[in-house]
């Protein structure tokens, strides 16, 4: 098997990684990235730390600009009427933006890199159960440079009426080219490397799963009360009329 290290490392710029990782689908492309004298967790987490700032600034503009978020405001603004304190006015113009460039940039920021450690550690660990030989901040390395772009990307395209679920085919593409980022790096087979991304999925499936199943018990009294309400109502509309 032959080493990641063995071909002739090549020093490239921030979009040039970029650019290579999400236009080369390939292993052996992903393999050559690796070797790039930046590659390191800390560079990793400077992208993800960025690209988490510059989405949370997109989607307040977002916020702002598109009928489809407005939804969601007025739904919180009547949502005041029902005893729910959703009606914040930090959500318009100009102060928008100072709330989410003063607080909300810098949690994201923070979340973002925890979450993507988390990941990518996970990753790295199932592959290399698997007999993986790869090295975390090189894996590290090649999931911010095809997963940046995409977060960016879709900050942008998700709000947007008819292009939102352009994301979505995105999010499959960006699975696709992480595959085949652990296996440039860790070299054990597309196979394993697929195995490596499904395990992590299949989890965060059954979680929102559960996660969905405990709502619908805690909320279903409430259904059952709110129904009973209602058909106690329509009876009384009935017997008025």
């Amino acid at each position: 098997m032959t080493d990641i290290m063995a071909s002739p490392p090549e020093r490239l710029s921030f979009f040039q990684v970029m650019l290579k990782a999400i236009t080369g689908p390939s292993s052996a492309n992903f393999r050559r990235l690796a070797n790039n004298p930046g590659a390191s967790a800390g560079v990793a987490y400077l992208w993800v730390a960025i690209a988490a700032v510059v989405s949370s600034l997109i989607s307040t503009l977002m916020f702002q600009i598109f009928p489809s978020y407005r939804i969601m405001d007025e739904l919180f603004r009547y949502g005041g009427d029902f005893g729910f304190n959703f009606d914040m006015p930090v959500r318009s113009g100009g102060l928008a933006l100072i709330t989410s460039l003063v607080c909300g940039a810098p949690l994201a920021a923070i979340f973002g890199v925890i979450g993507f450690a988390i990941i990518s550690g996970l990753l790295h660990l199932i592959a290399s159960l698997l007999g993986g030989k790869g090295d975390y901040g090189r894996l590290a390395y090649l999931l911010a440079a095809v997963s940046v772009p995409f977060s960016i990307v879709s900050s942008l395209l998700t709000p947007i009426p008819y292009l939102g679920c352009l994301a979505l085919l995105l999010s499959l593409y960006v699975i696709a080219l992480e595959v085949l980022a652990i296996d440039g790096v860790h070299q054990f087979g597309v196979g394993k490397a697929i195995i490596t991304m499904l395990i992590p999925l299949a989890v965060i499936f059954l979680l929102a799963f559960c996660l969905a199943a405990l709502i619908v018990a805690f909320l279903l009294p409430v259904i059952r009360e709110s129904t009973q309400l209602w058909l106690e109502l329509g009876r009384g509309v009935l017997q008025i009329l």
